[in-house]
């Protein structure tokens, strides 16, 4: 669907453009098929979206609108016409979305229910997720402070275990480089927990932004219970991943591996890996390049010095 923003509907709307079709050439042809068809309604909504292929529909999508232009439902179909999906949204009078019902195939049966309530300033306080019969499958709770920033998140299970907790500690950034931001001008400190639950805490900030032709990233730094700081990443302010490194350790505080991922993406591009006798003394460190042994070094320990006579 084509539903961009509020400036390209009234563009569409000023023009009272009905529908936009896409045309594919080969070669040299003058004569071209068409592959996509965008229609919209007089208010600019974009109301049907077609996909073609070899002059047969293979894919069809359409969306309802409210008065406030609001999607209020969006359905997916196959080529030959049958439901793949369906999703209605409901909105209170502040505009805020309360519920959001999902189908399969069938439009007369729930397959996913969420269901969100607000404070009176429209700040999310609750959202709740229900399975096709009704159970509840998770929610999440939501707490902020007097100035609207969030103050805390905790996401519960169906059956009311915590399985994620934010506490949001935040300190405001300086304004010159807060104007430089595009998401945010807060410096913040939230908590997760890994796999065994254990706490991680979780350091945001901005760097950089300096100089002339300074540029600003966001750093996100994690740290383990025993405060090991365990991974750290480098983005632009676009979200686009420019560097990221990661460290693990034992239950001694030993690092037992450094990682070095590719730029711009999750590939490990070095690893090294560090064991240890009962002293805690190193006694191997192997780097791997990708996943190939690059080198090994082995250490070895002289034992102690002993005194005369004994």
């Amino acid at each position: 669907m084509l539903q961009k923003n509020k400036n390209f509907r009234a563009h569409i709307a000023a023009e009272n453009i009905a529908s936009l079709q896409t045309f594919g050439y080969k070669h040299n042809s003058t004569v071209g098929s068409l592959i996509e068809e965008s229609r919209f309604d007089k208010k600019g909504n974009n109301t049907e979206w077609f996909m073609y292929k070899h002059g047969k529909v293979k894919k069809h999508n359409t969306a309802t609108f409210d008065d406030s232009n609001r999607a209020t439902s969006f359905t997916h179909y196959t080529g030959s016409g049958k439901l793949k999906e369906m999703i209605t949204a409901t909105y209170d009078k502040a505009g805020n979305l309360i519920e959001q019902d999902w189908y399969k195939k069938d439009p007369q049966t729930i397959n996913r229910k969420t269901i969100k309530t607000y404070d009176s300033q429209n700040n999310i306080t609750e959202s709740k997720e229900f399975d096709g019969k009704g159970n509840l499958k998770n929610r999440v709770e939501y707490t902020y402070y007097d100035d609207g920033s969030k103050k805390q998140t905790i996401q519960y299970s169906g059956k009311g275990k915590v399985l994620q907790l934010w506490n949001f500690d935040c300190n405001p950034v300086g304004k010159l480089q807060a104007e430089r931001l595009k998401d945010t001008n807060k410096i913040c400190i939230h908590y997760e927990t890994d796999k065994d639950g254990n706490p991680i805490k979780v350091n945001e900030e901005y760097q950089g932004g300096t100089g002339l032709f300074g540029k600003t990233y966001r750093y996100i730094t994690k740290y383990n219970k025993n405060n090991n700081l365990i991974d750290a990443a480098w983005y632009n302010l676009n979200g686009k991943l420019i560097s990221h490194w990661s460290e693990s350790y034992n239950a001694d505080g030993k690092m037992t591996e450094y990682t070095i991922y590719k730029g711009g993406a999750q590939e490990i591009l070095y690893k090294s890996i560090y064991t240890y006798d009962n002293s805690g003394n190193m006694t191997e460190s192997i780097l791997y390049k990708k996943s190939q042994v690059n080198s090994t070094m082995k250490y070895v320990y002289a034992s102690a010095l002993t005194s005369p006579g004994k």
